[in-house]
């Protein structure tokens, strides 16, 4: 995938999905979301995960972090000229990666984001200034699975001490918990900085 500026394309990702309500969110969020191609945020993080075995398989699959009370995050977002992004989430010395792109089909106006071989649409919500991200469906191999099979997800971004701050709890249904990581991110200057 080539690498672009966010000023080769137009409008940013999640500013093509959910359009003016993009105005509606606070300002961090609205920051984060239309920075510069490839932009660097930093911050710090908590990370929890679940007891069961299973869950825990399913996070070393997708390549979720581990627990920590305390870490170290640092998010890099890459975006082509056809609006998927490249997010690498860095949690202390664990990196995890996923692509975000706008839907198609029958999930047009929704993000898509994807882990490996599964595949989550999601609608972009605003929420009282938040942006919230409610799952719609998911695919595994491309292919469409039950809702009552996939993971409950509550993922949301908010504005706190004038800061980007990010919430993702991940549970499956009779099994738990997979992860849940919550933290807050600030722009990091790429020039300064080596990718």
């Amino acid at each position: 995938m080539t690498t672009q500026t966010r000023a080769s394309r137009s409008p940013p990702l999640y500013d093509a999905v959910i359009g003016p309500a993009m105005e509606r969110m606070a300002e961090p969020i609205r920051a984060f979301h239309r920075a510069a191609c490839p932009a660097r945020f930093a911050g710090r993080a908590s990370v929890e995960r679940g007891a069961n075995p299973l869950t825990n398989l399913v996070a070393l699959i997708i390549g979720l972090p581990p627990a920590s009370a305390d870490c170290t995050i640092e998010v890099l977002v890459g975006c082509d000229a056809n609006g998927v992004e490249t997010w690498q989430r860095t949690f202390g010395a664990s990196c995890f990666a996923s692509t975000q792109e706008p839907g198609a089909g029958s999930w047009n106006g929704l993000v898509v984001e994807r882990f490996g071989p599964m595949a989550f649409a999601m609608a972009v919500v605003e929420k009282g200034g938040e942006l919230h991200l409610d799952l719609r469906g998911w695919r595994l191999l491309g292919m469409p699975m039950p809702d009552a099979l996939g993971p409950r997800i509550v993922a949301f971004e908010h504005a706190s001490g004038g800061r980007f701050n990010f919430h993702v709890d991940m549970a499956l249904p009779l099994l738990g918990r997979i992860v849940r990581y919550r933290g807050w991110l600030e722009p990091v200057n790429l020039q300064s900085h080596r990718i």
